[in-house]
């Protein structure tokens, strides 16, 4: 076990899997995570990941579940494979980010990770890779009135994910 998560946050459909992995490519988003909300994101590629059958964007059209179906708001842990290597806490939003839906015009999901470790001033992690251990599901996505409003949840789910994982790493 790498960590015991209160039942309020484990992810139902894992069945007796504990966790989910998953490893990409980091890849150019929007930027409005670092520019806009002050809470940068490692955008990890869709492609690997629908290959690897962890989200679901081709799974309905295969006829298998992914691992993580449902879109909304995980945490866990994050490590970067060069550089700072360090495994840290993390949270991570699957899912079509609706709040900003209407002007990407994008649909298909997406996996933004936001690692809670200080990698220093302007650091890029473009074409790195990323491996993410998903421990537990926070809440579903949910489209907001304002980027207020939304900046305010997303410190909520950083709360939340610091409190569960605390300052343990996984053994």
């Amino acid at each position: 076990v790498l960590l015991a998560v209160p039942q309020q946050y484990s992810v139902p459909w894992l069945g007796d899997r504990e966790v989910v992995e998953l490893e990409a490519t980091v890849e150019r988003g929007f930027g409005r995570g670092s520019r806009q909300l002050g809470v940068p994101t490692a955008n990890l590629s869709p492609e690997e990941l629908e290959a690897q059958y962890v989200i679901p964007n081709g799974m309905q059209r295969k006829g298998v579940p992914a691992p993580l179906q449902s879109k909304g708001v995980y945490f866990g842990y994050a490590q970067l494979t060069t550089g700072d290597t360090t495994v840290a806490p993390c949270v991570l939003n699957v899912g079509t980010c609706p709040t900003f839906a209407k002007t990407d015009e994008k649909s298909d999901v997406t996996v933004e990770v936001h690692i809670l470790h200080d990698y220093g001033d302007n650091v890029e992690f473009y074409g790195e890779r990323c491996r993410v251990s998903v421990l537990g599901y926070l809440r579903p996505e949910l489209a907001f009135s304002s980027i207020g409003d939304l900046l305010a949840r997303i410190n909520k789910d950083i709360g939340l994910a610091r409190a569960t994982l605390g300052t343990n790493t996984p053994t």
